[in-house]
């Protein structure tokens, strides 16, 4: 299973879209979907971490400034 935290890595890394975080995390986009579909059920349209919140739908992050 993909953490919260790889896509915090991913994010940090660089990656900016779907592809990218797929590509980074070595998955296929289709796989990358289920995932993000098993958090989204579990916490609702988005979790906060740290300094980042992470949106599953539509899938993608926001660094919080401080």
């Amino acid at each position: 299973m993909v953490s919260l935290n790889d896509f915090i890595c991913a994010f940090r890394s660089g990656a900016r879209n779907k592809f990218e975080v797929a590509e980074y995390l070595g998955i296929t986009e289709e796989f990358l979907d289920k995932i993000v579909e098993v958090y989204s059920r579990k916490y609702g349209a988005y979790k906060v971490i740290d300094d980042w919140i992470i949106y599953f739908s539509p899938f993608g992050y926001l660094r919080k400034d401080f």
